[in-house]
């Protein structure tokens, strides 16, 4: 897949953000399809049948090449990416071409594709496999039922055929709802038992309707559980694979997200979608929800037009300026929330309260505080940590970030760089 050929004339204007929080251009994720071959209880997205335009792909990872501040993000995502699969190979082997190695590229995927030809595919270029799982059948059977015994074969396989790509490159991204709490500490055991040196959870959008305040404190004690159990792996094996256990103060951010905590907010990525649209983030992408006439209000700040329009990159420097001035996009902290005042909740200096997610919680209201199963969660998951660090003691920086990262690259919210386990 050839990129366009650079503007000739003056060098390519890099995108940045103005203001005080100055920041540049460096992720790009693409939307390959619409299509799914899933049907999730909890996604947002609706159902299309159109694929991404290869020349748009192309063109997008032309303009992060030229335009772009390394090290670059690319996240290839959909719908189901593989159901593009060689265009998904193309952009992995077309960004290896002017990424160096502190940059990542990022497959997210349900995994139901996956075999050995591909795999071999995806070593080759240093693709990140992020695997949706989200671990015992009363969870995964939500996203597709009856399929967690295959992906625990296929990432036995993988961590047998490739075990240094299993280390550095394979985590799991699984998914929380109200519905699945009960399993939650039996899920974390088992997505533990995959060897897997990552697993990321996050609360569904718009599944906070479904909360009760009254099972928090079962919310609560399967974090316990899955703390204990953690704690005990961690005497055993050094690694902290829970992503939401992971220390925070002297870890330097060792917690803090690969991505912006908000793309919009950020100014340092944009998505496109399947039609060839630029956005600042796809769960504002009206071509993608399920309820579009709700976001549309928002289409002037987070719409940035045609992505081979060279007005995007405008666009995308003055996004942030208007999010900071919408009631929506705006970060904020809030004296009603669910469990009292942001300022007091030992959660606050990593929840992360996602505009979109609060909108569709409020229905389509302005003003919102944070959707109450995010709180919770991220209560519980602050508990969590104390009592893990309690059980488990103190956990030197340097050791935790040779035990867990070993090797993978994390962006340090500090600088903006990339630092790299030993």
């Amino acid at each position: 897949m050839e990129g366009p050929a650079a503007p000739s004339g003056a060098a390519p204007k890099r995108a940045e953000c103005g203001g005080s929080g100055r920041s540049a251009f460096r992720g790009l994720s693409l939307g390959l399809t619409a299509r799914c071959n899933l049907s999730c209880a909890y996604c947002y997205q609706r159902r299309a049948s159109r694929d991404m335009d290869p020349r748009t792909a192309s063109l997008a990872l032309g303009m992060l090449e030229e335009r772009g501040t390394p090290p670059f993000r690319l996240e290839l995502t959909g719908g189901e990416p593989l159901l593009s699969r060689e265009l998904a190979l193309a952009c992995a082997e077309r960004f290896r071409t002017f990424a160096g190695s502190e940059s990542e590229c990022v497959l997210a995927t349900n995994g139901l594709f996956l075999d050995g030809t591909l795999l071999d595919r995806l070593v080759e270029f240093e693709v990140t496999l992020a695997l949706s799982f989200d671990g015992v059948s009363g969870a995964q059977d939500l996203r597709a039922p009856g399929s967690g015994e295959l992906l625990v074969s296929i990432l036995g396989s993988i961590r047998k055929n490739h075990p240094a790509y299993f280390r550095r490159r394979v985590r799991i991204s699984a998914v929380l709802v109200p519905e699945t709490v009960p399993h939650l500490a039996e899920s974390c055991r088992r997505l533990m038992d995959t060897g897997v040196s990552e697993i990321r959870f996050q609360t569904a959008a718009g599944a906070d309707r479904r909360w009760s305040p009254g099972d928090e404190p079962l919310l609560f004690r399967q974090v316990e559980e899955a703390a204990w159990d953690a704690a005990r792996r961690y005497e055993e094996a050094g690694s902290i694979p829970l992503e939401f256990l992971r220390p925070q103060g002297d870890g330097a951010g060792l917690r803090e997200r690969v991505e912006p905590s908000c793309n919009t907010l950020s100014g340092e990525s944009l998505f496109v979608d399947p039609w060839g649209v630029a956005w600042t983030c796809p769960l504002f992408a009206t071509s993608l929800v399920r309820d579009p006439a709700m976001f549309q209000r928002f289409e002037p700040a987070v719409r940035l037009g045609p992505a081979d329009s060279p007005a995007v990159w405008d666009r995308l420097v003055d996004a942030r300026s208007a999010a900071l001035t919408s009631s929506v996009l705006a970060p904020r902290t809030w004296d009603g929330a669910s469990a009292g005042s942001c300022g007091s909740c030992p959660a606050t200096p990593h929840c992360r309260s996602c505009p979109a997610t609060r909108f569709l919680y409020a229905n389509g209201r302005e003003g919102s505080g944070p959707p109450p199963f995010h709180c919770a969660f991220e209560r519980a998951a602050a508990e969590g940590q104390r009592r893990f660090e309690a059980l488990a003691g103190p956990i030197p920086p340097r050791r935790f970030a040779v035990a867990v990262a070993v090797g993978r690259r994390w962006f340090d919210g500090s600088s903006g760089g990339t630092r790299e386990g030993d």
